[in-house]
């Protein structure tokens, strides 16, 4: 049974110069252990799921990181403080129709509502655990996905996430709100 959705939060970076809407967010959030959240993230990766992401303050402080290793995927941080904001799948392959975004479950600290969303929050599973440093582990029970199963997850998600398309095309797009 679907976990059901967080309909929308409003988180932002440490420095408060980001902030941004995520909308219709998985709370069955993903870490990941692979070797670019490693370094990216100094550890692994935390994210959610979410439909769509709007940019409510500080679209200039956004920048983008794509890394050659990993070509499918995009992070997007705060050029002033360094946060991890959220990240973006740009192949068809790993991404789902439904969950365009992977929004870091760390801005989910940066004010009092969205400290109530990250209550609601669960780990539920780790992708490429086989690429898991044996320096650190977690006790919540998981499920553990080796790199083949997490490319098999993600195809599988994103061809039965295509069988059920959902209303509303906004979800998509990343956008400033209009002065």
């Amino acid at each position: 049974m679907p976990t059901q959705r967080i309909p929308a939060v409003t988180v932002n970076c440490d420095c408060n110069n980001v902030v941004l809407e995520a909308y219709e967010l998985d709370p069955d959030f993903i870490v990941c252990h692979c070797e670019l959240c490693q370094l990216v993230h100094a550890g692994p990766g935390f994210g959610a799921h979410c439909n769509g992401i709007k940019i409510v303050e500080g679209a200039e402080y956004i920048t983008l990181y794509k890394s050659q290793r990993v070509p499918m995927a995009a992070w997007h941080f705060c050029s002033r403080c360094g946060s991890k904001l959220y990240f973006t799948f740009d192949d068809d392959v790993w991404r789902s129709p439904h969950d365009k975004y992977v929004l870091s479950v760390g801005t989910l600290h940066g004010n009092e509502a969205s400290k109530a969303v990250a209550g609601k929050m669960r780990m539920t599973r780790e992708a490429f655990y086989d690429l898991k440093p044996g320096y650190y582990s977690f006790q919540e029970p998981t499920e553990r996905l080796s790199t083949e199963e997490t490319a098999e997850y993600y195809k599988a998600k994103s061809q039965a996430d295509a069988a059920n398309p959902i209303d509303n095309d906004s979800w998509y797009s990343v956008y400033r709100e209009a002065d």
